[in-house]
């Protein structure tokens, strides 16, 4: 952390002291939190993992407002495609319908 310049208070549990006391779930994914001035939790989830709870984490804490990128999901006629065997720097197109 002091390589990257950060100066904000940081607590380390080495004997994990705060999850025997809290029962936190053993899913990576919400062990990481977000604390108001009140010690209240105001974000929960990793914001490495997910991009959605990444911009919830700027949201509250910059005001960043991250404008919604539009998804595209489709549907196939079927779920795999052999595409044989693809050699090193070779090329292979399949349609999908």
């Amino acid at each position: 952390m002091k390589i990257d310049n950060f100066s904000l208070p940081v607590c380390i549990d080495t004997e994990d002291r705060f999850n025997k006391l809290n029962h936190f779930p053993s899913d990576m994914m919400f062990q990481t939190f977000l604390l108001d001035k009140d010690n209240k939790v105001v974000v929960i989830g990793n914001p490495i993992h997910n991009l959605k709870v990444r911009d919830l984490y700027l949201q509250k804490i910059a005001g960043i407002t991250i404008n919604k990128l539009s998804e595209t999901f489709i549907a196939t006629d079927q779920e795999k495609y052999d595409m044989g065997i693809v050699g090193k720097e070779e090329t292979k197109a399949q349609q999908v319908s």
